[in-house]
């Protein structure tokens, strides 16, 4: 019988501490890989303060954006999404050339796997 619960005890501590130990199940230290996203508009179309922030608020909708930046002297918007959340660039282009943008101008650039948390 004392075998039986040790047994069975020794079961349920490495169940439930193993994947804590491999940074496995429940969330926790988990990687996640994300990549780096940049947008340059041509001509400094970014100067604009109507545009430019319309287009830094559309790439915020996207799940998982975080460190958004938007750099209007140099004209490019920049930022950080992981992997799996990471929009199409011909999505990325549409949405710059709906706000005014002439396709020509917009360059999308995704650098893969940049950071991991």
């Amino acid at each position: 019988m004392k075998k039986t619960i040790l047994i069975r005890s020794t079961i349920i501590f490495w169940s439930v501490f193993l994947p804590i130990l491999l940074g496995t199940g429940n969330g926790i230290a988990q990687e996640t890989y994300k990549n780096s996203v940049r947008i340059d508009i041509a001509r400094g179309g970014l100067h604009c303060p109507f545009l430019g922030p319309r287009l830094k608020e559309a790439v915020s909708k996207f799940e998982g954006v975080e460190n958004i930046t938007l750099n209007s002297k140099d004209s490019y918007l920049e930022f950080i999404v992981p992997v799996q959340n990471t929009p199409k660039q011909d999505t990325l282009v549409k949405i710059a050339n709906n706000l005014g943008y002439p396709v020509q101008d917009i360059k999308v650039t995704v650098i893969a796997a940049v950071e991991k948390q």
